[in-house]
């Protein structure tokens, strides 16, 4: 997620670095500089980006999201199943529904996801492709519909 920070005495001017991060990093970050605490029996999904923009440290992560869900015309609580991707450090991950196809890309060197490099990375789709499956086996339980079967 692009994003310009502005903290005077605190953010050095002109620095740049690559955190992976999401708007699901937002809330962490926000109760972080107000000083405030999530409650003991809540966990939110992301980070808080204040040691990275102070220079401090880099958090390794691996991104996971999946896309859909239930349309606004949505008559039941049934839906097919979407796309899923995964980032993890300049590689992501798109697998089709129900893990048809897999698509990767070095976002190194193609940020615009135009060169699918697949089949020249077997054992990367495969390892990538299983932390995608435990990563949806975990939230499916929480998700507000049911995914149907293919």
């Amino acid at each position: 997620m692009p994003t310009i920070a502005w903290w005077p005495n605190k953010i050095e001017q002109n620095t740049v670095n690559n955190q992976l991060a999401t708007t699901l990093d937002i809330m962490p970050t926000i109760l972080s500089l107000s000083g405030a605490s999530v409650p003991k029996d809540h966990q939110l999904d992301g980070i808080d980006l204040i040691p990275t923009f102070l220079g401090q440290q880099e958090t390794k992560r691996e991104l996971f999201w999946r896309n859909g869900g239930l349309t606004v015309k949505a008559t039941s609580l049934l839906t097919k199943d979407k796309s899923k991707a995964m980032r993890s450090g300049k590689w992501k991950l798109v697998v089709s529904p129900y893990y048809k196809k897999s698509q990767l890309y070095d976002l190194s060197k193609d940020i615009s996801e135009q060169h699918n490099i697949a089949k020249d990375h077997p054992d990367l789709v495969k390892e990538m492709t299983t932390k995608v499956k435990a990563w949806e086996d975990k939230i499916i339980p929480y998700l507000p519909y049911k995914i149907i079967s293919k």
